[in-house]
């Protein structure tokens, strides 16, 4: 399927149903933030993170995982509770019949630079990875090597989380959506 087809080009309805723009606040001395929408089918649905605000305090309070967790909830977690957490997103929901198969979940990285996540044999050539952001349990080091987390699909049953160190213990939240 061309980014044509997708957007409705080459005569045919857009299979794309609906598009949702909207912001989770994760408050001082919070943890997470969840923002609610009307209700999206999660198999059909794509979900972007478009950034991260925060007023105070250290990489810790900066960083963020992004999910979505209900038809109609989307949470933003981080590892601090100083300061005031903004994270923006996106969802596409798409009519039945273009996505074939999504996977949500987080991979952690535990004392490691690289951890793999399983995933259900998908077509490379018609498979899209998005990274949802990521957080270390590290407080005290703003240390880009522990915070920045890689994607790679390395084969159809395997993503590969990878950072520049095996300091700290990351975590890095992903969607896998393979499309027909």
């Amino acid at each position: 399927m061309t980014l044509g087809q997708i957007l409705g080009g080459g005569g045919g309805f857009p299979p794309i149903k609906t598009i949702r723009y909207g912001t989770v606040t994760v408050n001082a001395a919070s943890a997470s933030g969840t923002d609610t929408f009307a209700a999206v089918d999660m198999s059909n649905t794509m979900t972007f993170l478009l950034g991260i605000s925060h007023t105070t305090g250290s990489a810790a309070d900066a960083f963020g995982l992004l999910e979505l967790i209900s038809t109609t909830q989307v949470r933003v977690t981080r590892n601090s509770t100083t300061g005031t957490m903004t994270a923006g997103y996106l969802l596409i929901e798409f009519y039945p019949g273009v996505i074939r198969s999504v996977t949500r979940s987080v991979i952690i990285l535990t004392g490691v630079a690289t951890n793999t996540a399983a995933l259900t044999n998908v077509d490379i050539n018609k498979t899209f990875v998005t990274q949802l952001g990521a957080l270390n349990n590290d407080t005290t080091s703003a240390d880009a090597a522990r915070w920045m987390v890689r994607l790679t699909l390395t084969s159809v049953f395997v993503l590969t989380a990878t950072k520049g160190t095996a300091t700290g213990n990351a975590q890095v939240s992903y969607e896998v959506v393979e499309f027909y």
